[in-house]
């Protein structure tokens, strides 16, 4: 039988690095179109295949006519819409939800546009792919996973070059992860000893097959006429050769291997772990904070705009904004390319991708209040004796969280609230301006559930009954009690209600290093050397303050300062709340600085638990080859008695390092020297003011559902909408998580 070798030619795009989006739009994508014609037209057997439903709209858009020629040649076979998504993008920093969503939305538009999709997910140029991935792949119906990055240095090498990857589910998909560089040119393909290689170690498995790259990346355009010149002559040696060269789509491979009896499968090599990157891309965990946040920001509004819109259609309030939802979406996703969220291109970039994360979350804020406000007139607020307030959950869970809201019309200085039982409830005014005053209110409500609130104008603060007490030094709530020191730092964490138990074994600080970075890749990549050790310095107390003691939410205020950084956090517990939060804003001014805060727990393990998103991933501490890695919502120590654990939920960062068997770091900031091979401002990057939260959450027993749900309640707020007092079908209050009227 003869052995195939899949040559996959390819033009690898960049959407923004060393250039922006005008460039690529305005030539770069032009040149893929008619490079390619001229290609196609001239060598009967070449294939080209290319990524990204995204670069498929730009085309239609700015190249109508292109766009109709390029259709034929999609139908003939000759030209693959491949990977399956709408952008190449970054796939650790992006929720899970995102990156359904990508690919929901590119094999969509290849349906429609095209009537093929592609069944693989083509990632050559990301850097390192999380264990979430070949899960979604697999739900996603999708067969194939492909890429060439783990050449640059994979965490755990190259595992095989065809495989299955299983994710963390415990479903796989087939991976091809040894193809070489996609920046190739063929001069030899038969006798190439890497070639060989490939095929007699596949041989091992029962595999008569492997597969290579030929042509370009970054710039996009086509493969050197070269490679596809000496691969058409190739494949017309097939006949005398025992070998049969195939110019193949990208995910052909896949469907080939898929249709192998069920003993060659069986046989094929397994990886059941993630393939992130040792060094190059690390720092992309991090680099241009404010894209990361605002990120997160769209995908959790993204999230509650279509929970809510789709309970307001459910009773005709109003209708399902769909079009509005998925725009917001593919706004966002289109900047979750692997050059533009891991913040590796040029600054001038960010002007469009900071622009577009602002309109997608005034866009989905406005459809968040769209699809709530009609809802108002669907419950019974004819009981309130003040202003009725509508709390809407937006989480699958009951909850006790604090809600905010700006009213107009409170003539007092204080409020009281009571809910639909007349019970009053924590309350107090947190802020007024111009007669409008903010309220912030804790709420109990039940899953996906709507209630209402009066909340009255009174001359005296609210009589409710709080655990919350504030001190000099000391905040406490039903379940913590929160300690700083004379830095202003937190230094002790007692846990009430677990035999008042102590969380901390150091301060929580805020480290600085001093820091060199990459020499090569600066927004890239980080340095183990300088991130494998103590911090250099911590920033000093300027200023010490309670700036809110009320029987809702007590807080301290902490000023901190380094040089010319300023660091001012807000420690704050909330009446019902079972997290310590830590509110930041950095005026961030150090150059050649790493930023990461330390965790330091009473709990002890060799590994901790890191959020994927979609399930758990476990670490041991940190070591070369693995040292800075990524997480989607939080990490975890539990320790080894599998008594209790700490976790660190964080709002939108997503670089992480476990220092040791005590200790997760938290990478804040980094601002690496000058590098004048590939700079693009990085030696610049993130000055200016930076915003972040993080909280800190126990639990007893093992890391599970609690800290997963802390994390949501964390990041998915109540919502408050002011209404009329009127009689509704619903009653007082509405619970769609139960699928029942519990007023």
């Amino acid at each position: 039988m003869k052995k195939k070798v899949y040559t996959i030619a390819t033009a690898h795009l960049d959407t923004i690095w060393s250039w922006d989006f005008e460039t690529t739009t305005s030539k770069y994508i032009y040149n893929t179109l008619v490079e390619n014609f001229a290609l196609l037209k001239k060598y009967p057997t070449y294939v080209f295949n290319f990524e990204g439903s995204y670069r498929y709209e730009l085309m239609e858009e700015y190249y109508p006519k292109l766009f109709e020629e390029l259709k034929g040649y999609i139908a003939d076979g000759r030209w693959n819409v491949t990977g399956s998504a709408f952008e190449n993008g970054d796939v650790n920093c992006p929720s899970p939800e995102a990156l359904f969503r990508n690919i929901l939305i590119g094999n969509t538009y290849f349906d429609e546009k095209f009537g093929k999709r592609s069944c693989d997910i083509y990632l050559p140029d990301c850097f390192g792919f999380g264990w979430a991935l070949p899960s979604i792949a697999h739900h996603a119906h999708l067969k194939g996973f492909t890429t060439q990055k783990l050449a640059w240095g994979g965490a755990y090498g190259v595992p095989f070059d065809i495989g299955k990857w299983y994710g963390v589910d415990g479903n796989y998909i087939y991976a091809a992860l040894d193809l070489n560089s996609y920046y190739f040119t063929f001069k030899q393909l038969r006798d190439w000893d890497f070639i060989q290689n490939k095929l007699k170690k596949n041989e091992e498995y029962g595999l008569d097959m492997t597969c290579a790259f030929h042509g370009i990346g970054d710039r996009g355009g086509a493969p050197f006429e070269e490679s596809v010149k000496f691969v058409e002559e190739e494949i017309k040696k097939n006949d005398e050769s025992d070998i049969e060269v195939i110019a193949a789509a990208a995910d052909e491979i896949y469907r080939v291997v898929d249709e192998l009896p069920s003993e060659v499968k069986d046989k094929l090599p397994e990886w059941k772990n993630e393939l992130v990157m040792q060094n190059h891309g690390v720092g992309g965990y991090t680099s241009r904070a404010i894209g990361k946040r605002w990120n997160a920001k769209c995908q959790e509004l993204a999230d509650m705009a279509e929970r809510f819109g789709v309970m307001s259609s459910f009773f005709g309030a109003s209708d399902y904004n769909e079009d509005v939802i998925e725009r917001c979406w593919k706004r966002a996703i289109a900047h979750q390319f692997h050059d533009d969220t891991p913040g590796t291109s040029v600054q001038r970039a960010y002007r469009r991708s900071w622009n577009d994360y602002a309109m997608s979350i005034n866009q989905l804020s406005g459809e968040i209040e769209a699809s709530l406000a009609p809802m108002t007139q669907l419950l019974d607020s004819s009981f309130c004796a003040g202003i009725p307030v509508m709390v809407a959950n937006p989480v699958e869970a009951k909850r006790v969280s604090p809600v905010k809201i700006k009213l107009e019309g409170i003539d007092e200085k204080h409020v009281r609230v009571f809910n639909d039982e007349g019970k009053e409830v924590p309350a107090q005014v947190i802020g007024s301006k111009n007669g409008v005053k903010e309220v912030l209110f804790i709420a109990e409500v039940d899953s996906l559930g709507l209630r209402v609130y009066d909340v009255r104008a009174s001359k005296r603060p609210a009589k409710a009954k709080s655990s919350l007490k504030i001190a000099d030094t000391t905040v406490e709530n039903q379940k913590y009690l929160v300690t700083l020191n004379r830095a202003g730092n937190i230094s002790s964490i007692i846990d009430k209600t677990d035999g008042e138990r102590e969380l901390l074994k150091k301060p929580i600080v805020l480290g600085l290093f001093n820091y060199t970075g990459s020499k090569h890749w600066p927004a890239w990549e980080m340095n183990y050397d300088e991130a494998n050790k103590e911090p250099d310095r911590i920033p000093e107390l300027v200023s010490f303050k309670i700036v809110e003691r009320g029987p809702a939410r007590a807080s301290f205020e902490v000023i901190q300062k380094d040089r010319k950084s300023e660091f001012k956090s807000y420690i704050c517990l909330t009446e019902g709340c079972e997290y310590v939060e830590v509110y930041n804003e950095i005026e961030w001014q150090s150059m050649r600085t790493l930023a990461k805060n330390r965790f330091s727990f009473t709990a002890e393990n060799e590994k901790a638990s890191f959020d994927l998103g979609l399930g758990v991933i476990q670490r041991e501490n940190m070591n070369e080859k693995l040292f800075e890695v990524p997480a989607q919502k939080w990490a975890d120590i539990t320790d080894e008695s599998g008594e209790y654990g700490v976790s660190v939920l964080s709002e939108c960062k997503h670089g992480w390092d476990k220092f040791d068997d005590s200790t997760l770091r938290l990478t804040v900031l980094h601002t690496p020297k000058k590098n004048y091979r590939i700079d693009s401002m990085q030696s610049l990057m993130d000055l200016g003011l930076n915003i972040y939260s993080y909280a800190i959450c126990s639990h007893t027993g093992e890391v599970g559902e609690y800290t997963q749900l802390q994390s949501k309640l964390f990041t998915y707020p109540l919502v408050g909408v002011s209404m009329k007092k009127h009689s509704g079908p619903l009653g007082k209050n509405y619970s769609f998580g139960s699928g029942s009227d519990s007023g």
